[in-house]
């Protein structure tokens, strides 16, 4: 167990380092046209190859420790990650409002998304940020506490 929460804390500090680097290559929404292509998907895999794991092992890490829990306190986790779900979605959609706002539409000529793909060089930010990071670190241990419910019940009949 404590390899786990050895590479849990390391893989953490991994995912949080390159989702700055994502926010770091993004063009801010303010700045002028950039012909420059799209360096943020340098940090775009890069976190995506960390994160994934990270997730996978807190609902493993989550699932063990809960399975030890009474049934009141994976109640209570499961709450209140849910609720930090709701919140990182309301997050996580005023963001995305209020980037939209600046950079203008799809369809619009005069906007600076006018011709990009879904994800570009303005974008990136709206797939790797803090509210995609926390809500889905909740969602895993969302998970790992759902399944434990699962394992004892089970393992009961």
């Amino acid at each position: 167990m404590r390899r786990k929460n050895i590479a849990e804390v390391l893989l953490l500090a991994k995912s949080v380092a390159f989702f700055y680097g994502v926010d770091i290559f993004t063009n801010e929404a303010t700045r002028h046209h950039s012909g420059n292509g799209n360096l943020g998907l340098i940090p775009v895999t890069l976190s995506a190859s960390v994160y994934i794991p990270l997730l996978l092992l807190t609902i493993a890490i989550t699932h063990a420790w809960a399975s030890k829990c009474r049934v009141a306190v994976r109640w209570a986790i499961l709450l209140c990650s849910c609720c930090i779900v709701v919140a990182a979605i309301y997050g996580e959609i005023l963001f995305i409002n209020g980037k939209m706002i600046l950079l203008g539409d799809w369809d619009n000529p005069e906007s600076k998304l006018y011709r990009f793909p879904l994800l570009n060089q303005y974008t990136n930010t709206f797939f790797f940020n803090g509210y995609t990071f926390v809500g889905g670190l909740a969602v895993a241990v969302s998970v790992g506490v759902a399944v434990s419910f699962r394992t004892i019940s089970s393992n009961n009949t």
